[in-house]
């Protein structure tokens, strides 16, 4: 599922861009040949409409007369998905797909004389999106050519439609829910970027531009949030204009406005405006806790990276989940942060903020191309808030917030937390490891034809972050601070590369960059240090102190270029730091200490981007968890330290539960394993059935999601065991977007099984059988997946003679029947030879059948007739546990069991109908983060007379729908 709903977020994380891409020349005017604009609109909220009026002054900076000039829209969300199945189109919306877009209605010049426009094909600009991009970029015909160095006033007539969206997978870029209006980028015309020779169609830029005077024209019950310097409003009977002035440029504007909006409002010490727009029924301590924090953060960024926006917004958005995005002089959370998600994940919140403010000096207030060095954005964008985030809560362990009742919550629940660790630090290591052990690698510097869609946030995010840290490792963390003010200052609303900064790093620091940048930014290089020996001897001198001389000898694999840190912990436990400057290869250091050395540790602060933390270190490499020491695992270091544990567990089946021990052991991205007792008892009735169960399981871990698992359980004399291999097949599907986005299309699996027959035939030997599968799931472009499953016994010493065989497959498709109503076919079909009784199909697998019927052949058509019936609600159950929609079924569900001997005679005389009702109420627990749980209860009835049932199942079609359109 997360597979499926990561492919409507692979381009939701732009943040804003753009402007005249020159390198900066001191003594020049930086904003030389910008553009003025002045923009006029009228909002019509009840018909989700935007007019609007542009008054474009355009010089010309080219050498040549200029025949026309150019512009962009962000017009990704005007037209569905082609590529994907109608049903997915419809996700994130109220209904159904709704467009969102701007329409250019008329372009005229000063004199009114109209103008001539028309629209370039997306494949003439960069490529982006597949589809909906035909009218992303048009040009102006100009009456006459107009001469270089001239000017020319434009005015461009637009309307911006504005679609009904209830979760934020929406690309519109325009958002509407509960009467609040959320644009963001390019919602209004502006330039395609220019260089001093020509327009720039091969990147993805947001380009600069003075925005003089914005007014914004709607009915006065409406609060608006809207980026800029100074705000001004008057109200004029039912109507309110507010004005917004500018004295420096802008990337293009992000607007708020609702009826709900309460704001409250502070200023920082250096004099900053933060205005702060919640919901009503946002918590107090949380928006508090926001405000706060922003004023912290931005009080630091602007000692550290210079003045920027004299005014910043930070806007309640009302979506559900942990995400938030940037926009001029404005940051937009959704509702998670202000009023469900609850404390424990605060500093979270935190670093959320701190990355979105950093935005507002990076990516935002200095623009870059968002095809090819997105990095650069979100890369140092996660530097700047991470080197704040770890001062404000340092050590391991820093990502969680004490609570009342919190170490209580993690030692109950640390299983099913999202990552094995609370150290912010480990987040992108982890992200980073897997993603090259999968073979996704990639350089930073990629556009996206050739990216790998599917894990281009952990490159652009986790690798960026982290190869900015190396940097800043390498070169020095204030030298590496300078830098980036300066570069922060002298690039301030103008369009900088990564080539500007590597100048202005390498002049700070006096180092060439020219390796580093080709290991790390423009090519795949990586390293992995580990300690090969340690020889620690006493040193043979005059005196009455005693001295040790260590000798530790690195081994380096791979070529990456990066500095390195050693830690030496002494036999009193006090701890000498050694830094190499460069390391090149395998390298030995040398020191001298007063007492003898007990262990070293390489990289002691996680500065350096490794394939494998786990050799970097010769003591203390075991963390032990004993059931209720939270301390632990909050200081676990998952990465590097081998994990074991030992507590209780809970034990659940289809009718028999209990309490057990387990001890369990994992060693990250390769192998875990458990052993453990349990004492058993028969939920239904059954008191002869309850057991002491002895199990044990082992699974190995190959790239990519592949396993070598062996499991076995020992129970009432019978010993059960289960060898199987697992692997993942990834193909590229087509997706609508540029790029390469890889996804499991084929898992195949294989094995073994030993298995008692029953208690019935304790006389007779276990079974040995073997199972192979084939899954195909295309449910991202297709909607469709289907299993097939193989099982047969066979002779082997030891073992009983008695063979079987059977073969099962599952195959569903979902459709769209219309608007508001969709569909799922599901086709269960099975045959068997030879079935002993407990492998044999059962007439009740269909829901509303209750009769006993078993036999060798099975076969059921279900198709349910989904529709959501409330989505995007927020109603607090109780505390932690909020209800966000319901979503309704009805299906109709005809099928058997047959034994072989029948023949099949008497098909449709024995076909069990039955048809049901269902309903999902989606809930997202927030004890944590707001986690979607879609909970399915039906009512089936069997259409022949043998009554029916309710039940409350998790693997319906009607699941999977909750789950998708409550995201």
């Amino acid at each position: 599922m997360k597979r499926i709903l990561a492919l409507f977020a692979v381009f939701l994380v732009l943040p804003a861009v753009m402007g005249l891409s020159q390198a900066a020349v001191a003594g020049e005017d930086p904003h030389k040949g910008y553009s003025r604009y002045v923009l006029e609109v009228h909002a019509d909220p009840a018909n989700r409409l935007l007019t609007g009026r542009q008054r474009v002054r355009f010089v010309n900076t080219f050498p040549r007369p200029l025949d026309e000039v150019y512009f962009f829209m962000y017009n990704p969300g005007k037209e569905p998905n082609p590529f994907l199945p109608e049903i997915l189109n419809d996700v994130g919306y109220a209904d159904s797909f709704e467009p969102g877009y701007t329409e250019i209605k008329r372009v005229t010049d000063e004199n009114g004389q109209e103008l001539a426009f028309s629209f370039l094909p997306h494949t003439e600009f960069v490529k982006v999106q597949k589809y909906s991009m035909d009218e992303a970029v048009f040009h102006v015909q100009l009456a006459t050519p107009l001469a270089p160095g001239e000017e020319i006033v434009l005015r461009i007539d637009f309307e911006v439609i504005i679609p009904e969206v209830v979760t934020a997978p929406s690309l519109s870029e325009k958002w509407y829910y509960q009467d609040i209006f959320i644009l963001r980028h390019v919602w209004y015309p502006v330039e395609v970027d220019r260089t001093a020779e020509d327009w720039v169609f091969d990147k993805l830029i947001f380009t600069p531009h003075f925005l003089d005077r914005f007014t914004l024209t709607l009915p006065k019950e409406y609060t608006v949030a809207v980026g800029g310097e100074k705000c001004a409003e008057r109200v004029e009977g039912d109507l309110k204009t507010v004005t917004v002035t500018n004295e420096n440029p802008v990337i293009p504007t992000t607007m708020v406005f609702s009826t709900r909006f309460q704001k409250v409002s502070t200023i920082t010490g250096d004099g900053t405006e933060i205005n702060l727009y919640h919901l009503p029924e946002a918590r107090p301590e949380q928006v508090a806790y926001l405000l706060d924090a922003a004023v912290e953060i931005v009080e630091t960024y602007n000692r550290r990276y210079g003045m920027n926006y004299p005014r910043i917004n930070i806007i309640n958005t009302p979506y559900t989940t942990l995400s938030a995005m940037a926009g001029n002089g404005t940051v937009l959370m959704t509702d998670s942060f202000f009023s469900t998600a609850l404390v424990f994940y605060r500093r979270i919140h935190y670093y959320t903020l701190a990355h979105e403010l950093a935005h507002l000096w990076c990516g935002v207030g200095t623009s870059y191309d968002f095809d090819k060095e997105n990095f650069l954005s979100e890369g140092l964008a996660d530097l700047i808030a991470y080197n704040l985030t770890e001062e404000r809560f340092p050590d391991p362990g820093n990502l969680y917030e004490p609570i009342p009742f919190g170490s209580l919550s993690l030692v109950l629940f640390y299983e099913y937390l999202p990552a094995p660790s609370w150290t912010f630090r480990d987040i992108s290591h982890g992200d980073y490891i897997s993603y090259r052990r999968d073979g996704w690698d990639q350089p930073l510097y990629t556009g996206f034809e050739d990216s790998y869609l599917h894990v281009s946030s952990v490159r652009d995010y986790d690798k960026g972050y982290m190869v900015f840290k190396m940097l800043e490792t390498y070169v020095g963390r204030e030298v590496m601070a300078e830098a980036l003010k300066e570069f922060f200052t002298l690039y301030r609303r103008r369009v900088a590369t990564v080539k500007d900064l590597r100048a202005i790093i390498e002049e700070k620091s006096g180092k060439s960059l020219a390796r580093f940048f080709a290991d790390w930014i423009y090519g795949t290089e990586y390293v992995d240090y580990y300690i090969k020996e340690v020889k620690s001897t006493k040193a043979e001198q005059a005196g009455t102190g005693e001295e040790y001389l260590t000798e530790l000898a690195i081994g380096k694999k791979g070529q990456g270029l990066t500095a390195l840190e050693v830690e030496f912990v002494l036999e009193s436990g006090e701890k000498l730091r050694e830094f190499i400057p460069e390391v090149n290869g395998d390298t030995t250091l040398t020191v001298v200490t007063g007492e003898k050395v007990r262990g070293v540790v390489l990289d002691p602060d996680y500065n350096v981007l490794e394939t494998d933390r786990a050799n970097n270190k010769n003591i203390d490499r075991i963390d032990f968890y004993v059931f209720g020491d939270a301390r632990k695992l909050l200081e676990r270091r998952p990465w590097e330290n081998y994990f074991l544990s030992f507590g209780p567990s809970l034990h659940l089946g289809t009718e028999e539960a209990g309490l057990g021990l387990t001890l369990a052991g994992e060693k990250a991205f390769k192998h875990n394993w458990r052993l453990g007792a349990a004492s058993l008892f028969n939920t239904a009735g059954n008191t002869n059935a309850a057991s002491t169960r002895f199990f044990g399981e082992f699974n190995f871990l190959t790239a990519r999601g592949g396993s070598l698992s062996l499991a076995t359980t020992y129970d009432k004399n019978k010993l059960n065991n289960r060898l199987q291999f697992s692997y993942p097949i990834y193909k590229a599907v087509e997706t609508g977007f540029y790029g390469h986005y890889y996804y499991p299309v084929y898992t195949f699996t294989a094995g073994l099984s030993q298995e008692e027959f029953s208690a019935l035939h304790s006389d007779r030997k276990p079974l040995l059988a073997i199972t192979a599968g084939l899954a195909y799931d295309r449910f991202p472009d297709k909607g469709l997946s289907s299993d097939l499953t193989l099982e047969g016994a066979i002779k082997a010493p030891g073992y009983d003679s008695y063979q079987y065989f059977k073969a099962d497959n599952t195959t569903m498709k979902i459709f769209k029947v219309t608007s508001g109503l969709y569909g799922a076919a599901t086709l269960k079909a099975g045959a068997g030879d030879e079935l002993p009784s407990f492998k044999k199909y059962k007439a009740a697998l269909m829901r509303g059948y209750t009769g006993k019927e078993e036999g060798d052949l099975f076969a059921s058509l279900a198709v349910d007739l989904m529709f959501p019936i409330t989505f995007g609600k927020k109603v607090e159950v109780i505390r932690g546990v909020v209800f966000r929609g319901l979503a309704g079924s009805v299906f109709l569900e005809a099928g058997d069991v047959w034994e072989n001997r029948s023949g099949g005679q008497n098909f449709f005389g024995d076909l069990k109908v039955n048809a049901g009702v269902e309903i999902s109420p989606v809930l997202t627990i927030s004890a944590l983060t707001d986690l979607t749980v879609p909970i399915t209860m039906g009512y089936a009835h069997n259409l022949n007379g043998h009554g029916g049932e309710f039940y409350l199942r998790l693997d319906t079609p009607l699941t999977i729908f909750a789950s998708v359109f409550s995201y």
